[in-house]
């Protein structure tokens, strides 16, 4: 498999390192999404068959059916919150793997949270286009194909725009 995205870890950057919020993957030979919070232990699951599971680690997580993942053509897959304190649950490191999406920490005050989506390379453009026109602030924004037609758009969300 050739894919652009193979396992992107999701750091916070802070003057004392960075900090580990997740890993973003591609699953089932590129058809489908797995993402997993480490400051909550949330995993998100989004398999080729439209089957996704969302909960816990170590957690039976309920099923819930959506349109196949070939079929997208627009899905926010999740949102999850990032808490002001998040750098304290997690341990530090001192530096970020290649390829790491990063984002300052100075999001964390402001009510931040990661939206995943995956947008289909024909609607890529108006998606884009959709979040440059975001009443919140877009503090953060990476967009990685798969290779297959399919792309994940990371995007860290605050009440106001923050630096650090």
């Amino acid at each position: 498999m050739n894919n652009s995205l193979q396992k992107i870890n999701l750091f916070v950057s802070q003057e004392s390192g960075f900090y580990k919020v997740g890993i973003a993957d591609w699953a089932d030979d590129g058809n489908g999404l797995i993402l997993f919070f480490s400051h909550n232990s949330e995993k998100v699951s989004r398999h080729s068959d439209g089957s996704t599971f969302i909960g816990s680690v170590g957690v039976p997580r309920p099923r819930e059916l959506r349109v196949p993942f070939s079929a997208i053509a627009q899905e926010r897959v999740h949102e999850v919150s990032l808490p002001s304190d998040l750098t304290t649950r997690v341990p530090t490191r001192s530096t970020a793997p290649r390829g790491a999406f990063v984002f300052p920490s100075g999001v964390l005050s402001s009510q931040a949270s990661i939206a995943a989506e995956v947008v289909d390379d024909k609607s890529l453009d108006s998606t884009l286009n959709a979040w440059a026109q975001y009443p919140g602030t877009v503090s953060a924004q990476t967009v990685r194909p798969n290779n297959l037609g399919k792309n994940l758009v990371l995007t860290v969300l605050c009440s106001s725009r923050t630096t650090t």
